[in-house]
């Protein structure tokens, strides 16, 4: 006797590719994630949900498909400007498992996207930005509003190493700056460079710059991953 959960999958074409969040990960670029579907774990089985249409990954790297504006940053102000590249990395967001069929259980996936956008001119602190998003994306929304702000935004390039330590430790909980690196950008740094520059830090002691082992190469023949 075989037992196994039953998958529900609920297609919400109203909604499209669902916009998660659009922030900063430095002064220098911009990233914006975006679902195409989720799996929700319920008893008695699982529902899984899906944005359609999902994320157009031609038009999510075009640079036309994204425009900053800024009524506050002259560098951008109200016609506004297209970044000057675009990258995307997608990773699994949910895995569900339905009946078994023939020799296998039906499986269900879902994604998500991160586009990185490269900016023309360096976001200032404290200002108000509107990123215009282009239908073609497939995105739900076509204008999301940030806020530069280094003492308030949270940035996934920040990284803090979890491993226990001694509580009378001179040094405690070394922590790194460092992001994605994008294909775009392994396909132009030299071919001798292997690292990213990163920022690193230790509770009392002064930041210090160094070459931290968080870039690794991406595949030089294109600027998305799949």
């Amino acid at each position: 006797m075989r037992c196994f959960a039953i998958a529900v999958v609920v297609p919400l074409g109203a909604e499209a590719a669902k916009v998660i969040s659009v922030g900063a990960l430095d002064k220098d670029y911009v990233v914006v994630q975006i679902s195409d579907g989720d799996v929700a774990h319920e008893a008695p089985g699982e529902v899984v949900t899906r944005y359609t249409p999902e994320l157009s990954t031609t038009a999510a790297v075009a640079t036309s498909s994204w425009t900053i504006k800024s009524a506050q940053d002259a560098s951008y102000g109200a016609t506004g400007k297209n970044p000057t590249a675009c990258s995307r990395k997608k990773k699994l967001s949910g895995h569900s498992q339905g009946a078994w069929v023939s020799s296998d259980y039906a499986y269900e996936y879902t994604y998500q996207h991160w586009i990185y956008l490269k900016l023309p001119s360096s976001l200032q602190q404290g200002m108000a930005y509107t990123l215009e998003i282009a239908a073609a994306t497939n995105a739900d929304v076509t204008s999301q509003p940030f806020t530069f702000d280094v003492y308030s935004n949270r940035s996934e390039a920040v990284h803090v190493n979890l491993v226990g330590y001694a509580p009378d430790a001179p040094t405690r909980r070394p922590t790194f700056t460092c992001g994605w690196e994008t294909a775009a950008r392994a396909t132009t740094r030299p071919s001798s460079a292997t690292r990213s520059p990163c920022t690193t830090s230790r509770p009392g002691s002064r930041p210090r710059s160094g070459r931290s082992p968080c870039g690794k190469r991406a595949a030089p023949t294109s600027a998305a991953t799949t």
